[in-house]
């Protein structure tokens, strides 16, 4: 059981706030994320320069549902940045685990009745208005929580959207995952790590993202009609090589497939996941699914072979024109050795990658 006493960000059932679950559910352990609200919403003892000193503290973040009234914890994070700005609380944190919830439906309503109930008789203070809203959104829970579970456990993660999702604002919704990403066409490949809020990748390489896309509370008597997703990037840094696929369903699984280029010394870029049939919908619930990414530069090892091939090279093209030679097949190795030396092998051979894409026809 966790400690009481871990801090407790509550998200209502209104638009827009509601729609930060998308992200919440969507991002892998590690990521940020950021919580406002107007300081009438948190605890007095918590507000204005108390804020700051709440930096590195553990979050629940949980979802009241208006309608039901009801609480449900749903991820762990750890705070990262707490600012006054005006009267406005800013909060950003670490996505972390998400709640363990029973595999049984009954064994979950038991558990959050139970929550419930001692958050009533814990915390009389928190009252609900006339609207359903409960009236303190940042506070310290004064009960015990339970287990984690890892963010990568589909199993769970789909418990804990299921007690979300049935709530009536959530009729309907498309909820996506990043299940995970690695080297394309390699099964063997570790998943990339996650660092400093970003997945961590090399360059002039090609990668797989994959996308648990889930619609848990769906329309029985009207299925979903089968809908693009598109995979945008910054075209000079990321090459895009699979950039739509359809979900088809409630549930569906899709692989895009991209490949980093230009970052000869390393650098930070992002990729988005957009609603092909939304772009032009501006609301809340269809916004992109951004993804940061930093990409590795060359290694200091790496830096001393190059330097060295670039001297080396450097000097097969000159000496032999001071001693009044200037034979063509010692130029032209001069030369190669150069680009290689100034680009990099993975960047030349990068140019025929299009090519090797066209004829495997993946």
């Amino acid at each position: 059981m966790a400690t009481p006493g871990t801090l407790c960000f509550v998200i209502q059932s209104v638009d827009p706030y509601r729609f930060d679950f998308l992200n919440i559910f969507a991002l892998p352990t590690g990521f940020e994320f950021r919580q406002r609200y107007d300081q009438r919403w948190v605890d007095p003892s918590l507000r204005d320069g108390a804020l700051a000193k709440l930096a590195g503290e553990r979050v629940l973040v949980a979802f009241w549902d208006r309608a039901t009234k009801r609480l449900v914890p749903v991820r762990f994070g750890q705070i990262s940045e707490a600012t006054p700005v005006g009267k406005v609380a800013y909060f950003r944190y670490d996505l972390g685990e998400f709640v363990r919830y029973a595999a049984s439906p009954d064994a979950r309503r038991a558990f959050l009745q139970q929550f419930n109930n001692d958050l009533h008789n814990h915390h009389g203070e928190n009252k609900i208005d006339s609207t359903g809203a409960l009236e303190l959104c940042v506070f310290r829970l004064a009960v015990p929580l339970p287990e984690s579970a890892d963010a990568t456990d589909l199993t769970q993660w789909g418990h804990a959207l299921e007690e979300v999702a049935s709530a009536e604002c959530f009729a309907s919704i498309e909820f996506l995952k990043i299940i995970g990403l690695r080297e394309h066409n390699d099964a063997a490949a570790s998943w990339a790590s996650v660092a400093d809020h970003s997945y961590k990748l090399k360059n002039n390489r090609t990668y797989q993202l994959r996308i648990m896309q889930f619609i848990p509370h769906a329309n029985e008597a009207l299925p979903p009609a089968p809908h693009d997703l598109d995979l945008h990037a910054f075209e000079d840094q990321i090459r895009v090589l699979r950039r739509r696929q359809r979900a088809v369903g409630k549930y569906d699984v899709l692989n895009f497939v991209f490949r980093t280029s230009g970052f000869l010394q390393g650098g930070e870029t992002s990729v988005e996941i957009v609603p092909v049939e939304k772009e032009g919908d501006l609301s809340a619930r269809n916004q992109p699914l951004h993804i940061p990414i930093r990409v590795a530069g060359p290694t200091p090892l790496a830096k001393l072979a190059r330097l060295g091939v670039f001297a080396a090279s450097l000097g097969v093209a000159i000496v032999p024109r001071l001693l009044g030679r200037s034979d063509t097949w010692i130029t032209t190795v001069a030369l190669v050795g150069l680009i290689l030396s100034l680009v990099g092998v993975q960047q030349f051979l990068s140019v025929f990658e299009p090519f090797r894409t066209l004829r495997s026809g993946k």
